[in-house]
């Protein structure tokens, strides 16, 4: 297992895919949360799972800062991770969390 703190201070993640779990929790800032195609505004607090292989990326027009944890631990080269373009600018929808 891999713990990671994680900033983004404007800007986007590229959309990607692992092959290990992530859950996520975020601290501070609202980044937008792209999964599999439809993008979710999250706020402080909020926290989910990208399961293995689902395609994902994050995007904030401020800074945002959330903590990481991957399952099985990530590999230290990073050739369990596979980029496939720039994240979506897509309208996200409000956090529901049912």
């Amino acid at each position: 297992m891999a713990l990671t703190l994680v900033a983004l201070s404007g800007g986007h993640v590229d959309a990607h895919v692992h092959s290990f779990e992530t859950g996520f929790y975020v601290l501070e800032g609202e980044p937008i949360l792209y999964l599999d195609g439809r993008g979710v505004q999250l706020v402080p607090g909020a926290c989910g799972v990208a399961p293995v292989g689902v395609p994902h990326a994050f995007r904030s027009d401020s800074p945002a800062l959330w903590i990481e944890m991957a399952a099985p631990r990530p590999r230290p080269d990073g050739s369990d991770t596979f980029f496939l373009g720039a994240a979506p600018d897509t309208a996200p929808e409000p956090l529901d969390v049912r």
